[in-house]
């Protein structure tokens, strides 16, 4: 399979935590009835939400945006400082929060797949070479291989006018590959490790490693 290099930023907000088991049937009611409709069309193209198969969370939410500015849209930061007290409660169910507002700079292909697998730059990014982007999107099964940068100015923009969150903690960035099946998940972290071990870097301690299943898709 060929894939194009895409060609301009796109934006993208992430989000990895916790939720109790004995809550997520709400949450997820919740957050596929009430909170991804109200987000999905104000300025995002689409929402999907994530479960853990083998990974540091239970769960991942991920936006994504044309751009990387419009996730400081006037519509989408309105609602960051707009939350009721049922919503207030309901951050009580999250916990180990990790938030990204990122840059996407470089997505190897245009698949979306049903098994994300991620490599998560907690300390600081390091770089990807194009060459391994490529060993990865030559997986049989993987749809696209992409690059989210946290941004922390937009970040902090976000965090001025939003009410709840701004404990959350951040990375520095991801990569993301985009598999139909678990197996091929996999086989993208084994050879994003093993290519990595031959240069000694990233530290094993500033990366984590994981993958998700998707639960639920919404487009604009």
């Amino acid at each position: 399979m060929q894939h194009t290099l895409q060609s301009a930023e796109t934006g993208a907000l992430i989000y990895w935590f916790d939720i109790r088991p004995e809550v997520v049937q709400d949450w997820l009611n919740w957050y596929l009835r009430d909170h991804m409709p109200s987000r999905v069309g104000s300025t995002f193209t689409t929402g999907r939400c994530f479960e853990a198969i083998d990974a540091p969370s239970s769960h991942m939410v991920l936006f994504e945006t044309n751009s990387p500015e419009a996730l400081l849209a006037p519509s989408y930061l309105q609602l960051l400082g707009t939350v009721s007290d049922d919503d207030r409660k309901r951050r009580g169910w999250y916990a180990n929060t990790v938030r990204m507002t990122a840059r996407v700079r470089t997505r190897l292909g245009a698949g979306v797949g049903s098994v994300l697998s991620v490599i998560r730059f907690d300390q600081s990014l390091h770089t990807v070479p194009q060459t391994l982007m490529s060993d990865i999107a030559g997986i049989p099964g993987v749809g696209s291989v992409w690059i989210a940068e946290h941004d922390p100015s937009i970040r902090s923009r976000m965090d001025s006018v939003r009410v709840t969150g701004h404990q959350d903690l951040s990375a520095a960035g991801a990569l993301m590959t985009e598999a139909a099946t678990d197996s091929d998940a996999r086989l993208a972290v084994s050879t994003f490790k093993a290519k990595t071990a031959l240069s000694g870097t990233p530290a094993p301690e500033s990366v984590t490693a994981g993958r998700y299943r998707l639960m639920y898709c919404m487009t604009a």
